[in-house]
């Protein structure tokens, strides 16, 4: 049939949500049990313990700023789509 604004819709929200449960979860999830490991190894060596908490903050600013993306993109998507800001804002 033909590709009308709807389907644009239809594929905004399934590469958001690809994006989201897909890529990102299991990113933060790999990566988060990846620190634990590094820390649990890093115990008594001050050097690497400092590492440590760098990447695990790196990491935790990543999903920070991933997550806040999503929500400013899902916002303005919202905004032109619907013509209003979404229910969890309003």
């Amino acid at each position: 049939g033909p590709c009308g604004f709807n389907k644009l819709n239809d594929l905004y929200e399934n590469v958001s949500q690809f994006l989201l449960k897909i890529i990102l979860a299991p990113l933060a999830v790999i990566a988060i049990a990846f620190v634990g490991i590094q820390y649990l190894t890093a115990l008594g060596n001050p050097d690497k313990l400092e590492k440590v908490h760098e990447m695990a903050k790196d990491i935790l600013w990543g999903i920070v700023i991933a997550l806040a993306a999503y929500g400013i993109i899902e916002v303005i998507f919202r905004v032109l789509t619907e013509g209003g800001v979404p229910k969890i804002l309003s």
